[in-house]
């Protein structure tokens, strides 16, 4: 299908819809209306429903007097030299991804894959919660071009989406997956619990997919890896997870990556109930209204967004969960943690909050303006 569908509150625009805005036709009205300096809210009719599209954009830096595209001929990342100076050793960190509805995936991984060369974190695995044919390649094209195209891969095998189409993955597996084939791949969980089974110290799991890898995870029994079970491993080798999905700005919510199908809503339960690590949530309502990346993002991500049909960016959820775990302090990272306990209907995926002090869970929220996250995340994609 060419149209992906809001349905549950999604954080997936239709494409049509976002094309439109930024037609030839359209784009003087948007420049005469400031668009392109402050960001505004265009409607546009698609079918018989009006539909919102923030078109916040980040192309005016008036504090440092430059435009941040201009970040790319700088070629360096501030705040990660900042950390760097800060950190002892690297983080070690998994990520979950779908790596289908939506680019902002390829842009974290961006992020995460140039922290990792500034030996911020060291990513160790990388999961597909939602397998197509050029699932694996793709990942392994974005790698390869960073020079890591030996972190491992898993797929969720039992979570294959036949016949449906992903716009950039095809593009970037022809622009550097040659050779690989999802077969190539571990299952994702057992790559998880091996990866577990041997790090130096607590990990990071970033997921910013559907959630059924990390129940298939904490669900799992000993093996050859270890003699602990899922939920004993995770206790024992996780510091913290940290997933992007749910919406806590209401007292109940509904997300996609909970709510978009049986197996989500299932999964997306069971973490929350299950998980004995330490859970941060960055919802729907946190990156809708920051808008980053397109086409003018250097290398693959960019060649992502355009395949996408997506330009000028999209809105950051994914980027933001990426730097969030890079910056590994929610202070530091421009945010506020509101603690408690999270769940989620398996039935329906709608979330739901309980805030206490000193809950195993927390969800976060932006202290800081749009343009703050910004240029987070551009400094880091318009660089190497």
């Amino acid at each position: 299908r060419t149209l992906f569908s809001l349905q549950f509150q999604s954080h997936i625009i239709d494409k049509r819809t976002f094309a439109s805005v930024y037609s030839s036709e359209n784009r003087p009205k948007l420049l005469r209306a400031g668009i392109e300096k402050t960001g505004a809210a265009v409607y546009n009719q698609c079918g018989n429903k009006s539909r919102r599209v923030l078109c916040k954009t980040q192309t005016t830096d008036t504090d440092a007097g430059e435009t941040l595209l201009d970040r790319r001929s700088r070629n360096h990342t501030m705040i990660f030299e900042k950390l760097k100076t800060e950190r002892e050793k690297p983080t070690e960190l998994i990520f979950g991804t779908d790596w289908w509805t939506d680019c902002d995936d390829v842009a974290a991984l961006d992020i995460l894959l140039k922290a990792h060369k500034h030996g911020l974190i060291e990513l160790k695995a990388i999961g597909v919660s939602s397998v197509m044919r050029y699932s694996a390649p793709s990942v392994k094209a974005v790698c390869g071009e960073h020079g890591l195209g030996g972190i491992p891969i898993g797929l969720d095998t039992q979570a294959r989406r036949r016949g449906v189409f992903c716009m950039y993955q095809k593009k970037l597996a022809a622009l550097g997956g040659a050779g690989v084939a999802n077969a190539d791949g571990d299952e994702a969980y057992r790559l998880y619990r091996r990866v577990l089974a041997s790090v130096r110290k607590k990990a990071v799991i970033v997921d910013v997919g559907f959630p059924q890898i990390l129940m298939e995870l904490l669900s799992s029994g000993p093996d050859g890896y270890s003699d602990m079970t899922g939920t004993q491993l995770v206790e024992s080798k996780v510091a913290e997870v940290i997933v992007m999905g749910g919406r806590w700005d209401k007292k109940t919510g509904t997300e996609y990556n909970f709510c978009a199908n049986r197996l989500s809503r299932k999964a997306a339960a069971y973490i929350c109930e299950v998980c004995p690590a330490p859970l941060t949530f960055l919802g729907y309502e946190v990156g809708k209204s920051v808008i980053t990346g397109g086409r003018d993002v250097p290398g693959l991500t960019g060649e992502a967004y355009k395949a996408h049909f997506s330009p000028r960016g999209r809105p950051s959820w994914d980027p933001m969960t990426a730097m969030f775990a890079v910056i590994g302090d929610a202070g530091n990272a421009g945010y506020r943690r509101v603690f408690g306990r999270a769940s989620v209907d398996p039935k329906t995926g709608r979330n739901s909050f309980t805030a206490f002090d000193g809950g195993p869970h927390a969800y976060l929220v932006k202290e800081k303006d749009d343009l703050f996250y910004q240029k987070q995340i551009a400094e880091v994609l318009y660089s190497e």
